[in-house]
């Protein structure tokens, strides 16, 4: 759920349909409410990096470059799916 408001948006309600991830925005701040159990702290960072780039482009400047950040121009390859996004050196 995305929404253009300042005010807290509860997570699992009706209000909501239920989601357990939410992400709102008001002028120059995004907040992020999402229950712990979707992702682990990489997954998340990639989400929030994401969120971040596409309203960045949105906002301030559509030719932001998309280095090292996955867009929908990008596509998973099948060998890494279900794996860790951890590499050996990171563990």
């Amino acid at each position: 759920m995305v929404v253009n408001t300042a005010e807290p948006i509860e997570l699992g309600g009706k209000t909501n349909n239920g989601y357990l991830l939410a992400v709102s925005y008001a002028q120059d701040t995004v907040w992020f409410n999402m229950f712990h159990g979707l992702a682990d702290g990489c997954g998340t960072m990639r989400f929030a990096r994401t969120v971040l780039y596409y309203y960045c482009c949105e906002r301030y400047d559509a030719s932001l470059s998309s280095g090292g950040i996955l867009v929908d121009e990008q596509t998973i390859p099948q060998v890494r799916i279900g794996q860790s996004l951890h590499t050996d050196n990171e563990r």
